[in-house]
């Protein structure tokens, strides 16, 4: 009898790309699913009501809004795993990569030619879009190496001045 794992599987996690989706068609989700929210007919209750009846409806209506926005969002917004996002990524590598897959499905659509013009321009895309994020890559490690020296150095100063400062007081 084989042996049953009882270890969990990572669940992938997911970032949203608000900022690439297109809002318009979220906020017309989101109209949509709210419609189908049935809103319960005692929940105008007065002065703190402590029904457990009600209370139970309200939490419900709540869990249902909720539902509502969340499957709004799956169907309108684009999301990534959140090992995929760069913190040196930027506009031009987006064009850039749009660029190199564009050349790419055209030349896999036209039988992957070896010899002729498309192959040259595929490739001269794609050395492009890999230069620019080892350009982009580098620039961010340098940005952080320099700020990380720069604490360094002010920490180092700030700790030699107090010393100074320290041994004026013994004189």
């Amino acid at each position: 009898m084989p042996a049953i794992s009882t270890r969990s599987v990572p669940t992938k996690r997911y970032s949203w790309l608000w900022d690439k989706s297109d809002l318009n068609t979220y906020y017309e989700q989101t109209y949509y699913e709210l419609q189908l929210v049935d809103i319960p007919g005692y929940c105008d209750c007065k002065n703190d009501c402590r029904l457990a009846e009600h209370r139970y409806a309200i939490d419900k209506y709540y869990s249902h809004i909720a539902c509502a926005l969340q499957k709004a969002t799956c169907l309108s917004i684009k999301r990534v795993p959140c090992r995929s996002l760069k913190p040196y990524w930027n506009e031009h590598l987006d064009k850039l990569k749009e660029d190199s897959v564009f050349w790419h499905r055209l030349w896999v659509y036209a039988g992957r030619p070896s010899s002729k013009t498309m192959q040259q321009i595929r490739l001269s895309c794609k050395a492009m879009h890999k230069l620019a994020i080892r350009n982009a890559y580098n620039q961010f490690e340098d940005k952080m190496n320099a700020e990380l020296y720069s604490h360094f150095i002010n920490k180092k100063s700030l700790i030699s001045g107090k010393a100074g400062v320290q041994n004026l007081g013994k004189y």
